[in-house]
């Protein structure tokens, strides 16, 4: 259930986002280590936080995809979507996570590595999903399984970079 023939274009798209991902989910694993540092210049959050919220975002991308029914899907835009989409890019503090993907005040190190489990779980069970599945993206509206992917690489990277950048100032 759930599986269809996919156009094969479409299929290597979301096998290299996947990826990316197995990629960026590597380096959050490495970047578990850095866990509490902080540096204010660079977010208010500290590292842990920047990684619990990705990892959550992954696991309810992830969960959403699976649960979702195609035959509901709503075709949506928006100026915001064809930026990102088009930049790669988030700009910095603009948005606000909605709650149920906003970490606890204490992330444990442990938690991180549960979170990041089931988020490489749910990254090998996306692949097989139909192209149709979607989720509902509280800016972007409704995005098919390879927008959610795409979306998925570019939160990802977002918040990978202020780690990067937090490790680097106050790694030091």
């Amino acid at each position: 259930m759930g599986t269809t023939t996919q156009n094969p274009a479409s299929g290597k798209a979301i096998l290299r986002r996947l990826d990316k991902m197995n990629t960026y989910l590597d380096e959050v694993e490495a970047a578990i280590n850095h866990s509490t540092l902080r540096d204010a210049r660079v977010s208010q959050a500290d590292v842990a936080w920047q990684l619990d919220h990705l990892l959550k975002v992954c696991l309810s991308v992830g969960k959403t995809l699976k649960n979702s029914d195609p035959a509901t899907f709503k075709p949506s835009s928006s100026m915001k979507r064809r930026i990102v989409f088009t930049t790669g890019k988030i700009p910095r503090g603009k948005a606000k996570a909605p709650s149920y993907v906003r970490p606890p005040e204490l992330v444990s190190e442990e938690d991180l590595r549960s979170q990041l489990l089931q988020a490489r779980a749910l990254m090998d069970e996306v692949a097989q999903l139909a192209e149709g599945k979607y989720i509902d993206h509280p800016i972007f509206g409704h995005l098919h399984r390879n927008d959610a992917v795409k979306f998925l690489c570019i939160h990802t990277n977002h918040h990978l970079k202020i780690v990067r950048d937090i490790v680097k100032i106050a790694g030091k």
